[in-house]
């Protein structure tokens, strides 16, 4: 199995359990212009391994920045005081049907 192979391979794997993190973020959409001789490359590429083209563009930048630290932003100590008491609180929540019902009748 060549380098390309197997990394392909990998796209198919990473993309499965990336795109379930990805699924639950806002998107954008993107346009990209290439080369016909480009397109057809990655066409063949898609075809042989069972992606879409979109699939296949997704995976090459997912594995771009995988490595990537996302960051982290540390709650202030107010935040972190204020969902310690609405943890005490939980049982006392109210469901809500009607967003604009129920700020009506406050």
């Amino acid at each position: 199995m060549s380098v390309c192979q197997k990394s392909i391979l990998v796209l198919k794997k990473t993309y499965n359990r990336h795109t379930i993190a990805f699924m639950q973020t806002q998107s954008t959409q993107i346009r990209v212009t290439v080369p016909l001789q480009l397109q057809g490359l990655m066409q063949a590429r898609t075809e042989k391994y069972g992606l879409s083209l979109s699939a296949y563009i997704k995976n090459l930048i997912i594995n771009d920045v995988r490595d990537v630290e996302v960051p982290i932003f540390k709650a202030s100590a107010r935040t972190e005081k204020s969902y310690k008491q609405a943890l005490l609180e939980r049982d006392q929540a109210v469901a809500v049907d009607d967003i604009d019902d129920f700020f009506d009748n406050l």
